[in-house]
């Protein structure tokens, strides 16, 4: 079982357990991530795309670890 998954999916325990300041943050990239991908075939996403994102957020640290743990839904 994936970990990250639950947190991708809002109505998820997991998710809903968050702290109220933190669902904030990771709506932002969520929505981020669905914006520019909602009709790509994830499974498709190489490990390189993703550490390609991740490096491409690197001056924002938190952004880019919550996009790396994200992308892993």
């Amino acid at each position: 079982m994936n970990p990250s998954r639950d947190l991708c999916n809002r109505a998820s325990a997991k998710y809903r357990k968050l702290a109220q300041g933190t669902k904030p943050d990771y709506d932002r990239v969520m929505d981020a991530i669905l914006e520019k991908n909602a009709t790509k075939p994830v499974r498709n996403m190489t490990r390189a795309a993703v550490l390609a994102i991740h490096a491409k957020y690197g001056d924002t640290p938190r952004k880019a670890v919550a996009i790396f743990r994200l992308s892993a839904c």
